[in-house]
């Protein structure tokens, strides 16, 4: 039942409300988040203003109200069962110690090749990545950076993909490492790709053959890599941090620093937030090793 309704309900509405919002530049799901906030806003100023008239005051809450609970129906329907459809289910490999360790030293060399060509412009990257993942799967994503980057500062988002409008939704001020993978990720979402591990495999493999930001996706990789390694196998996890080049070393912690940024209340948040899209919480984004290994096919 949640795979048929993410097939024929959450993609396709999620895929309309994006084409409807790409028709501007700006995320009109990031301006709706505004619509409750100035109706309550509202509300409040009614209420101490106009003492004697408060059940006008209370015509603002009803629709702030109102307008809450169309977000949470978008993401009871649309984004709860995408969140639960797996495209992937049964291709996650094991990782093993031996294994993981070769593929993060090819990692490494890619990395230590790819970084000297990488120079990422904010005002391009939306549209190049949304061609790679056009490329890769032959839908087109809607990516857009926000204008409001505050409230994701608030969360510790990077970027989010919104039910509401179908839209991808990216801040513009993480570190450029990380700009191409991040809108990739939350491009992918838009198009179908749910579980965060599918999401980033997704990014990954639309990136990969892409010279100008394929830099990008292989330090993703390779973190993810070298956290499941550094797990399995201290030993390894050292041996290949010590191949890195220096440049490629500080963009590996700049990554690290960033995707380890949930913290506290934030970090309970999110976890929460993951779980209750029926994944594994924040462990879930490096669940993508499995697919790297395994490399099934888009």
């Amino acid at each position: 039942m949640i795979v048929w309704i993410a097939k024929n309900l959450s993609i396709p509405v999620m895929n309309m409300l994006g084409s409807i919002c790409s028709a501007v530049d700006f995320s009109v799901g990031e301006m709706a988040l505004l619509t409750p906030l100035v109706l309550i806003a509202a509300a409040v100023a009614g209420a101490i203003v106009c003492r004697k008239r408060r059940k006008a005051a209370a015509r603002f809450a009803k629709p702030a109200i109102g307008v809450i609970c169309a977000f949470l129906l978008s993401y009871a329907l649309i984004w709860l069962p995408l969140s639960t459809y797996s495209r992937f289910d049964g291709e996650y490999a094991r990782p093993e110690p031996e294994g993981l360790y070769i593929m993060s030293i090819e990692f490494i060399q890619k990395a230590n090749e790819q970084r000297e060509y990488y120079s990422p412009q904010l005002e391009f990257v939306a549209s190049r990545v949304a061609d790679d993942l056009y490329d890769l799967t032959g839908r087109k994503s809607v990516i857009k950076t926000s204008r409001m980057p505050w409230w994701m500062r608030k969360l510790s988002l990077a970027g989010i993909c919104l039910p509401w409008s179908g839209e991808a939704v990216v801040r513009p001020d993480i570190p450029a490492v990380a700009l191409p993978f991040v809108m990739a990720h939350e491009g992918a979402h838009q198009i179908g790709y749910g579980p965060e591990a599918e999401a980033n495999y997704a990014a990954y493999m639309a990136l990969e053959g892409d010279d100008k930001l394929n830099y990008s996706a292989t330090m993703y990789a390779l973190y993810y890599s070298l956290d499941a390694l550094r797990t399995l196998e201290p030993a390894y996890y050292n041996g290949a941090v010590s191949a890195m080049s220096k440049a490629v070393f500080d963009d590996y912690a700049t990554i690290a620093a960033f995707s380890r940024g949930k913290t506290g209340a934030q970090g309970a948040v999110a976890e929460a937030f993951l779980r209750l899209s029926g994944q594994s919480g924040l462990d879930s984004y490096g669940e993508m090793v499995g697919l790297l290994i395994n490399r099934p096919e888009i």
